[in-house]
């Protein structure tokens, strides 16, 4: 990617017509140096919350980030995108979407941002358990409880 870094968005598609990839291959490229600086914006306006940071980086190719890194002026930025790739990547979320079914939620648009939210505190208040997990969605969204879940 960083060979393509110094082109304008003509010469890259130019340039990736000369290639021989395969359309993932060139989705991932454009993208990355396309939005390297727009995602690196992105992680600096949220280097005080690490959970913020990794659903940023979560939507990100893994070599966008390490072009990310390369490119990265402020060790900060660097330092939020070494931390994804080394820890923050590999911590999930124990409820699931049935969970928040059986606390009462109708699925839909709503799931997801419980479900981003939840990651964010996982990481960033270190939610422990599942049940730390449940009573943080029950005190962010209130309780709707039908069901009660097992922890």
């Amino acid at each position: 990617m960083s060979i393509f870094v110094e082109l304008n968005s003509i010469q890259l598609t130019e340039s990736l017509d000369r290639l021989a990839l395969t359309k993932e291959q060139r989705a991932a490229i454009e993208n990355g140096v396309l939005h390297a600086d727009e995602n690196l914006a992105k992680i600096k306006n949220n280097l005080t919350s690490a959970g913020k940071i990794a659903l940023i980086c979560e939507r990100i190719p893994e070599e966008a980030l390490l072009f990310m890194m390369a490119k990265a002026f402020e060790n900060d930025e660097k330092y939020a995108i070494s931390q994804y790739l080394m820890e923050l990547k590999n911590i999930s979320i124990r409820v699931s979407g049935d969970d928040l079914i059986k606390l009462g939620y109708v699925p839909g648009p709503l799931f997801n941002s419980i479900l981003n939210d939840l990651r964010v505190a996982k990481i960033d208040l270190d939610l422990k358990t599942k049940k730390d997990e449940i009573r943080f969605i029950k005190e962010k969204y209130g309780t709707t409880k039908k069901n009660k879940i097992d922890p």
